[in-house]
């Protein structure tokens, strides 16, 4: 073991050191408690989080740290099942509408990202917009078995392993219990099919939606969304609401509606179909748009309308303004001035049928 040796005077010159800094120490005078007490306190900036720090936050706070102050973080609850939608109010006191982004299921945590360009632009033109978290897919089923099933252990095995066979020992299943202290349980309710999660979700953010622009609704699906979206609308067709599907793709869950099948229920709404060409990892998007525009022609679906985004597709970002600028245009022209030319047409029909009299009847002055 190394040890170190001090001199004698340095150790004599170290303890007078010592000894002055503490008297200095207690002659200092004692802080005023006034002052202390109203000196701010000082506490840990939320955007420098540990990452076993942000693991541990509730979904909710984790993204009221990620987005702006403005923005309303909801909790709906629907079934069995609790997920989230963000809020943003408009910039005027009367909202043009309402405005449902439905993100794609397989984006997963990054469903804010795909839909926070559309959200935050189009509420700054006054549209009210809800996002809506979409729920997991469903869990896709194991191939069926090919080789034979093993068969149990024997008596004489099972006694190697220091169980006996019939034996009361309870299982690790029967036995295991969660970090939360809960009774243990053998068996887990399987989820609700995709339809039925999807739908729910789908029923309670337009329950949400309405109650701030009852007038003018309009769904916003992204990807493999556009399908559901679509099979939805077509069991609920509503005079007010519109469809704009931005990059579709087919769903490949077991019993997933395919577009192709509902382009005449959806004869009667107004359907803004957008895609990007080229799209990364989507070769296929301008045949397959070509193939959904014969599809609505075939249909005679007057309402449809196909239009393809020229722009470069580079992921989604919070700032899109060649997508944005976009979508606003073809609102404009192709949903609200349609509607209010609708809405125009049926007005002066209302008063004609009630300026007319019987016959006989001269009209007042």
């Amino acid at each position: 073991m190394k040890r170190i040796y001090l001199p004698t005077c340095s150790l004599l010159w170290t303890l007078a050191l010592c000894l002055c800094g503490t008297s200095a120490a207690a002659e200092e005078p004692a802080p005023d408690n006034a002052a202390s007490a109203a000196a701010p306190s000082i506490t840990q900036d939320p955007y420098q989080l540990q990452r076993h720090q942000a693991g541990a936050l509730a979904m909710d706070e984790q993204l009221g740290l990620q987005l702006p102050d403005d923005t309303i973080v909801l909790t709906l609850e629907a079934g069995q099942q609790r997920f989230h939608a963000l809020r943003q109010e408009p910039d005027q006191p009367e909202p043009t509408g309402a405005l449902l982004l439905l993100p794609d299921p397989e984006t997963g945590p990054a469903w804010p990202s795909q839909a926070a360009a559309l959200r935050m632009d189009l509420a700054a033109h006054g549209w009210s917009t809800l996002a809506l978290e979409p729920p997991a897919p469903d869990s896709r089923q194991l191939p069926p078995r090919t080789l034979p099933v093993l068969t149990p252990l024997s008596h004489s095995a099972s006694l190697a392993t220091g169980t006996a066979a019939g034996s009361d020992t309870p299982s690790a299943a029967e036995t295991a219990s969660d970090i939360t202290g809960n009774a243990p349980t053998t068996s887990t309710e399987p989820p609700a099919p995709f339809a039925e999660r999807f739908n729910q979700r789908l029923d309670l953010a337009l329950e949400e939606l309405r109650r701030s622009s009852p007038d003018v609704q309009i769904l916003v699906a992204f990807g493999r969304s556009a399908p559901w979206a679509a099979a939805w609308l077509s069991t609920h067709p509503q005079p007010e609401m519109a469809l704009i599907l931005i990059d579709p793709l087919p769903d490949r869950q077991p019993g997933a509606p395919q577009l192709a099948d509902l382009w005449e229920a959806l004869s009667e709404t107004r359907v803004i179909d957008l895609y990007h060409q080229p799209l990364p990892g989507y070769p296929q998007a301008a045949e397959d748009a070509r193939i959904r525009l014969s599809q609505a022609r075939r249909a005679e679906s007057g309402g449809y309308y196909q239009s393809r985004i020229a722009a470069p597709f580079r992921g989604w970002r919070d700032q899109m303004p060649w997508l944005t600028r976009r979508v606003r245009g073809l609102i404009r022209t192709q949903i609200l001035e349609p509607l209010a030319a609708e809405r125009a047409l049926s007005d002066n029909r209302q008063k004609a049928a009630t300026s007319q009299n019987p016959p006989g009847i001269p009209a007042l002055e």
